[in-house]
């Protein structure tokens, strides 16, 4: 048996004909003096920028699921878009299971317009969540709390009933507020909404100062072109959380608004463009002449990433970085295809403020054009050499079979006519090459969990132990919120505390 909505499937174009009743009253008032705008399908507002235009700070917008054509425009702090929870009943013969799930929710860029060349743009929307709603709500009291969902009905909106799973029907009795850990029966729930580009000039997502965060979101392409991502403007802190961009085939063509190069993600700034990936994919996308990454200026952090089977042969680099600083942790490059390195960093002459650091980051079966040469990275630096510290940390980092090559090799340590040929897998104009962290080998500790589950306060890594690496990883991404190990809400001295009291336990 299923309770689910015709509509998801529904294509919603904007327009004023689609308005209807339903919810009555919408917005509605919460007790906190806020307010649940519920927008698309069959609510007062199927074009989803009214109810954005009309939302205020601590609002929640909530969308029904379908498929919407919009080049939406985000400017607003403290808001929250997500998508409208309904349940979902599975089972039969007197074993039923009630569900509460998020309805799909997808967004493309119209094909024509003044704007048309993205599906949704951000500027500023400083603590603005959109996806997966944010794990604790402050309440006007300044407590904060565990976030908490009203479910309701999907065809007159009120309050859900409760399902007697015994005898298949439902109840008299409304279903409690659900916790967004606890929807979809506990299971997490990763991707709620689809961002979409449409021809070879559009992007998904256009971040333009933006300082909000989307979590658990997917960016593809509706019909194989287009880019995902176009990261620009100053003060740009923008976070991106459990999302995947994915199936694209950016060829490089100017954006129309943004005037930047298409891209699958397109990061351009100064030093204070500083957005931010944790638990990102970047993975099975054709790029042209500036990578997958193409990274310019700006100073980047990805945290547990992966950039898995891009084609990008055409380019110099699956990662292209022109200028700026880059800082990896936990990320994994495998079967990516480039030109002459797998990150290609290309610095301006005498630069010393550029740099990238590669943290227990994984190099595997990347391949470039020559077949020989930055299997790993490779940096074009004019008037570097030993005129300039090296511009590039790599630190217990793992490298193996990149163009066939496996360096180094840990159990050999003497000088080798293999390790002369390995050592191709890294190209620098420096001496030495790099700087060397950790020792690098043939394996590092390799999280055994998410990087957001923490069993035990104090694994920051999830590696099993409590030891040194913990407490350089809390301090290396402080500021993201997996970091919060006590789920106080806040991150400080106690979630150090936390690793400091278990310091050299082993977790069960």
């Amino acid at each position: 048996m299923r309770h689910t909505l015709t509509t998801l499937t529904t294509v919603v174009v904007a327009s004023a004909s689609y308005a209807q009743s339903l919810p009555e009253p919408n917005p509605v008032a919460q007790a906190d003096g806020t307010f649940i705008w519920y927008a698309g399908n069959n609510t007062q507002y199927p074009t989803i920028q009214d109810a954005i235009n009309a939302a205020g700070s601590g609002d929640e917008i909530v969308i029904r699921g379908g498929t919407y054509t919009e080049s939406l425009n985000i400017n607003k702090s403290g808001i929250t878009i997500r998508p409208f929870v309904t349940d979902f009943i599975s089972g039969s013969g007197g074993s039923y299971v009630q569900t509460f799930t998020y309805e799909p929710v997808t967004f493309v860029n119209p094909i024509s317009g003044s704007s048309s060349s993205y599906a949704l743009k951000m500027t500023g929307s400083n603590g603005t969540y959109i996806g997966r709603p944010r794990q604790f709500t402050e309440l006007s009291n300044g407590l904060d709390v565990e976030t908490e969902i009203v479910v309701r009905n999907p065809m007159d909106y009120s309050i859900q009933m409760a399902y007697d799973t015994t005898n298949g029907v439902y109840t008299t009795s409304q279903v409690s507020p659900q916790k967004v850990s606890s929807l979809n029966n506990g299971t997490a729930v990763r991707n709620v909404f689809t961002f979409q580009s449409r021809s070879l000039d559009d992007v998904a997502i256009w971040s333009d100062g933006g300082q909000g965060t989307f979590n658990g979101c997917t960016l593809e392409s509706d019909n194989g072109f287009g880019g995902g991502l176009m990261i620009t403007g100053a003060n740009n802190t923008t976070s991106f959380v459990n999302c995947d961009v994915r199936n694209f085939f950016a060829t490089g063509n100017t954006h129309s608004e943004a005037l930047q190069p298409v891209c699958v993600i397109n990061i351009t700034g100064d030093s204070t463009n500083k957005p931010t990936f944790q638990n990102c994919n970047v993975n099975s996308s054709d790029a042209a002449a500036y990578g997958a990454v193409y990274q310019k200026g700006a100073d980047v952090s990805w945290y547990h990433c992966t950039f898995n089977g891009n084609d990008a042969q055409s380019a110099d680099g699956t990662y292209m970085l022109e200028n700026g600083s880059m800082d990896m942790f936990l990320c994994d490059f495998t079967s990516n295809n480039s030109g002459q390195g797998t990150v290609y960093m290309d610095l301006a002459s005498g630069a010393n403020s550029h740099s990238a650091t590669f943290t227990r980051c994984d190099f595997t079966s990347n391949n470039t054009v020559s077949g020989n040469e930055g299997g790993v990275l490779k940096v074009n630096h004019p008037s570097g050499g030993t005129t300039l510290a090296p511009q590039v940390m790599m630190s217990d980092c793992r490298f193996s079979s990149n163009n066939g090559l496996d360096f180094p090799n840990p159990q050999n340590p003497s000088p080798s006519a293999f390790e002369a040929v390995g050592d191709m897998a890294i190209v620098t104009p420096y001496s030495p090459e790099y700087r060397i962290g950790l020792d690098n080998g043939s394996g590092y500790s390799t999280p055994a969990t998410a990087p957001e589950t923490n069993p035990v306060g104090g694994d920051v890594n999830g590696d099993g132990n409590m030891d040194s690496f913990d407490v350089i990883d809390l301090f290396d991404i402080l500021g993201m919120c997996r970091e919060d190990l006590d789920d106080s809400g806040s991150i400080d001295f106690n979630d150090l505390l936390n690793v400091l009291v278990n310091f050299g336990n082993t977790c069960e």
